[in-house]
């Protein structure tokens, strides 16, 4: 027996005492992984928000529709004692809301020279081009006039055939849906 409870007390004698400590829980460590992961998915959004979205147009703003347009000339037609000068800048947006509703071109920032090259890509266009170039070149002309009215004739010219662009583009169905 001495033999057996030697042989025992050797093996005790190798093993070792497992020690045991108490690892506490890493909440900084896994709070701070969590926090920089929800602030690299925000950067994320944001950028392909500002550069993937871009040509996002809002749908069915009541300013966009061939009826507003074309009551927004009437009321410019009519003689209310309005300077010149503000007709012409009010039948310039008109003819930029044209531009976007019926052929899809973004013209509310960019100048009349802008405009016109931009309008010579446009196929559907092109048999107006000339005239919508010498139509620029009044909205150009009549932005910095003095007020007078000696473009009266001009104006209403200019009115005129823009009512029947919007009338015919409105006959035609070359509406962009928005």
């Amino acid at each position: 027996m001495d033999n057996i409870d030697l042989n025992v007390l050797k093996q005790m004698a190798d093993i070792k005492p497992v020690e045991v400590f108490e690892s506490r829980p890493d909440y900084f460590i896994y709070s701070a992984l969590f926090f920089s992961l929800v602030i690299i998915v925000l950067i994320l959004f944001f950028i392909w928000k500002k550069y993937f979205k871009k040509g996002k147009t809002v749908k069915n703003e009541p300013f966009l529709s061939i009826e507003k347009l074309l009551d927004e000339i009437d009321s410019l037609n009519k003689n209310n004692g309005e300077p010149l000068k503000e007709k012409w800048f009010k039948l310039s947006f008109v003819f930029r809301k044209y531009l976007y509703l019926c052929h899809g071109v973004n013209s509310f920032n960019l100048s009349e020279k802008e405009l016109s090259q931009k309008l010579f890509k446009v196929k559907s266009l092109s048999f107006f081009h000339e005239k919508l170039c010498l139509l620029l070149e009044k909205f150009e002309e009549n932005k910095f006039s003095s007020g007078n009215d000696d473009n009266l004739e001009d104006f209403y010219t200019s009115l005129s055939f823009l009512k029947t662009l919007i009338k015919d583009s409105q006959k035609e169905g070359d509406i962009k849906n928005v």
